[in-house]
């Protein structure tokens, strides 16, 4: 026989089966990359729509104050 890893979907005591998942192994690692992967990008950017607006605020000062 076949070693595989399978997540456990459902135990039905009353049948005494129980349901198993490869897919759904699968599925839960890269839910867990994705997720990781989103912190990561979240961590690494600093700059907010606030930062943004401040510096074009910032800048057309700048130029209107040169002009």
């Amino acid at each position: 026989g076949q070693i595989v890893t399978a997540l456990v979907v459902k135990v039905d005591a009353n049948e005494g089966k129980i349901s198993l998942s490869i897919r759904a192994v699968n599925d839960k690692a890269e839910r867990a990359a994705l997720k990781e992967i989103a912190a990561q990008q979240a961590s690494s950017q600093t700059t907010t729509l606030g930062d943004l607006l401040a510096e074009k605020l910032a800048a057309q000062k700048r130029d209107s104050s040169e002009s």
